[in-house]
């Protein structure tokens, strides 16, 4: 399977490579900036209140008085970044850099008092509302996404849909959004007219420009200025990742005899008790929504195909020589490779998943059979469908994302699980071209049309440099190879170095295909130069690679795979922020689960704390607001180490709210209870009901007084107003980490690193002393 799974990774580079124009001319363009405009009001609005869920529990989850202490932070968030930090500092310039590169690097794991805390989710929250409204909108972007980064690498045990806001603020971040629709933009303008250095609608360039000459010799400038293209399609490919790689790790037996819903909406993350709701809606009902739910998941990216072929109609674009071959060979591998995965896991999707392949390599058949006749339109009893209508009625938004409206609607009244559905659904405005949002605009404001900026200005590019094709070819095999490499067991420096290489050399190559530049107005406007269109370009081919790794679904044999194969990328998702976990409801059981959470104090008497989900404390009929401290709970009925890190802060706890005196034993106990069928009697109370099926295994035991972490550090008693209690116990140290950790990054790092990036900045200098671009 892993020379199958090779041999298609192979095929879809080829794929790019063929289709190197396509991608030019889509991701490297100069576009109308309201669709990016638009997207950052409504998802920001989203995010303000997604976030601020963590953000009220902040001292709680995030500061060292709360769940983690400073050490423990360090040691659970940041356990290999910071190998080579001990109680002197760092050791060493390496051990520092190593950190700083590790992608898990956070002021936080220093400085993280309560007070420190509350600046910081202040600044966070402030940043959030000038992003919203335009107000210096880089740097609110940047700011929101590096403080909101720091605090999840602060501690991320309450994680529900983080990866949603981290890409759209990093997208954002990268975007020139605010570019319209913003408090800069208006600023800008009033500035210009003040200056009569604007053009207005119903004046000279009616709002789009004026080239310098004549009456206006610095010109006049656009009220829209176009920006780059790229961010926006990144979030389109991310959107489409993020519901088809959802569909795909729906797997197990409830998904398989469509009645997971009836689970889900009476589970653990149900807003109210919907039993009766369910129990009349299965099973006809709760099927065909199951299979809604999973087939228009795994199927969403098709609206991406729909606007690739759309975007290559609208430019003219025929497919090249050999397109079909390679599309067809493509897809015969993918079935193929789909086949062997379902042979190998029947349990993942039954025995219908072989019929699924069948049914798929006829559809590739038909269409590379059939895909030019297509173009020309398809004739049923008289009458011709056109292309266009074909696609918008399979391929087209107004399918997908009406599905995705309805998918959200349904998620949000039903199950309590924050605001990222919302924020995900909020992404889809990135689908919508800017003139679309501007004519949807004008029609509310009853005026005409602004245009955007005129595409045939001189300070927009129109250069024809391009890079060769056995450039793209020679860059995708080496990097093919390397990663080939380092799946089966090369070591991890010589991935680095095949980066470098091939990165210095796709430099060189470059520059010297923008030797001989000329201008050609029928090409862009292009939103960078030469030098910036293969910055972004590499920048792009990154993003999407690392993407597409994450789109394959993780079972069994491919989830050790796919782990080997990100590697290349892994790092860059960590860097960013960006990491991708994309299952939710992947696997849903039969029943409900609660945490019981008892104390026994110095005493002996012991303390229930009320935590349980379906307990007296918790007994409310509708859930309106999510509470991550309920995700921390939920990780902790787990065997991960959440459960361990969540007991040892509860004895602290305690402690503090005892007037110091550390308890004995803190016990965390899942009570688990099945659902019961539709035609089931049970009680009509839904606590009534939980207690009568529950049944109960103890997950965590710690005994405070002798637990690493269990107490309070003596030099914090006096901080908080306590007596001393027992005494502190810190964490083992392991002072052998650092010399693993760096023996496993190679005999020649980090002088591998410093030396490459010093050589890709010297040929980036090189370049623009030579070129001026």
């Amino acid at each position: 399977m892993v020379a199958l799974a090779g041999l298609f990774v192979a095929l879809v580079l080829a794929l790019v490579v063929l289709h190197r124009e396509l991608l030019r001319r889509a991701f490297l363009r100069a576009e109308d900036p309201r669709a990016m405009a638009a997207l950052r009001i409504g998802f920001t609005l989203v995010a303000i209140v997604g976030v601020l869920e963590p953000v009220l529990e902040r001292r709680w989850l995030f500061s060292d008085e709360g769940m983690l202490l400073s050490a423990g932070a360090r040691e659970y968030m940041a356990r290999d970044a910071l190998a080579g930090y001990g109680e002197g500092g760092f050791e060493g310039v390496a051990a520092w850099w190593h950190y700083v590169g590790s992608g898990a690097a956070t002021p936080l794991h220093f400085w993280d008092s309560p007070v420190v805390i509350d600046v910081w989710s202040a600044a966070l929250m402030i940043a959030l509302v000038g992003l919203l409204v335009g107000w210096q909108t880089r740097v609110c972007g940047v700011l929101a996404l590096v403080l909101y980064v720091g605090l999840l690498r602060r501690n991320e045990a309450f994680w529900g849909g983080e990866q949603v806001y981290c890409c759209g603020l990093f997208m954002l971040a990268a975007a020139r959004c605010g570019y319209a629709y913003s408090v800069d933009n208006w600023l800008r303008c009033r500035r210009l007219r003040a200056r009569g250095l604007l053009s207005v609608v119903g004046g000279p360039g009616g709002g789009a420009g004026v080239a310098p000459g004549g009456a206006w010799p610095q010109g006049l400038e656009a009220i829209y200025r176009r920006i780059p293209a790229w961010p926006r399609l990144l979030v389109i490919a991310q959107v489409g990742l993020a519901y088809g790689a959802n569909g795909l790790n729906k797997v197990g037996q409830t998904w398989i005899d469509n009645t997971a819903l009836y689970y889900v909406m009476q589970g653990d993350w149900a807003r109210f008790d919907a039993r009766a709701l369910a129990v009349w809606l299965a099973p006809t009902g709760i099927g065909w929504m199951t299979w809604f739910v999973r087939t228009w998941e795994s199927l969403f990216p098709l609206v991406v195909l729909g606007l690739v072929l759309r975007f290559a109609q609208r430019e003219g674009l025929r497919a090249p020589r050999g397109a079909r071959w390679l599309w067809l060979a493509v897809g015969a591998v993918g079935v193929w490779l789909a086949g062997e995965i379902a042979g190998e896991h029947p349990r993942l999707y039954g025995d219908v998943a072989m019929d699924w392949w069948v049914a798929g390599g006829i559809v590739v058949g038909l269409l590379w059979l059939g895909g030019s006749r297509l173009r020309l339109g398809l004739r049923v009893r008289g009458r011709v469908i056109g292309f266009d209508a074909m696609v918008g009625w399979t391929l087209g938004r107004r399918v997908w994302l009406a599905g995705a409206v309805g998918f959200t609607t349904g998620l949000m009244l039903l199950i309590n699980v924050g605001m990222f559905p919302v924020a995900t659904l909020m992404l889809c405005i990135a689908m919508v071209r800017g003139e679309e949002v501007a004519g949807w605009v004008a029609r509310v404001r009853g005026g005409a049309v602004i245009p955007c900026e005129d595409a045939r200005l001189p300070q927009l590019h129109h250069d024809d440099a391009r890079l060769p094709a056995w450039a793209w070819a020679g860059t995708a095999g080496c990097l093919w190879l390397g990663a080939a490499a380092l799946a089966i067991g090369a070591p991890g420096w010589s991935w680095r170095l095949v980066v470098l290489v091939t990165g210095v050399g796709l430099l060189v190559v470059a520059m010297r295909a923008a030797r001989a530049v000329r201008e050609d107005m029928s090409l862009g406007p292009w939103a960078y130069g030469p030098l910036g269109r293969v910055l972004a370009g590499s920048l792009c081919a990154v993003q999407l690679t690392a993407l597409a790794g994450y789109a394959v679904p993780t079972w069994d044999r491919l989830e050790e795979l796919q782990r080997e194969a990100l590697r290349p990328t892994a790092w860059w998702l960590r860097f960013t922020g960006m990491r991708q976990f994309w299952a939710m409801f992947g696997t849903v059981g039969r029943g409900s689960g609660s945490l019981m959470t008892t104390v026994i104090d110095a005493e002996g008497v012991e303390h229930d704390l009320q935590t349980e989900r379906h307990g007296a404390a918790r007994g409310r009929s509708l859930a309106l607001w999510n509470r991550r401290q309920d995700k921390v709970d939920a990780f902790a009925m787990g065997e991960g180490p959440v459960g361990l890190w969540h007991a040892r802060a509860l004895c602290r706890r305690f402690a503090r709210e005892h007037a110091g005196a550390t308890p004995q034993t803190v016990i965390l106990t899942r009570r688990v209870a099945l659902i019961a069928g539709p035609w089931t009697e049970v009680p009509a109370d839904r606590r009534e009901r939980f207690d009568s099926r529950a049944k109960a295994r103890v997950m965590r035991q710690v005994e405070c007084a002798m637990e690493p972490h269990g107490q309070w550090p003596e030099d914090m008693l006096g901080r908080l107003g306590l007596s001393a209690g027992a005494a502190f116990v810190p964490l083992a140290d392991n002072e052998e980490r650092w010399a693993k950790v760096r023996g496993r990054l190679g005999p020649l790092w980090p002088y591998e690193e410093w030396v490459g990036l010093l050589a890709i900045g010297g040929v980036l200098l090189w370049w623009r002393r030579r070129t001026g671009r």
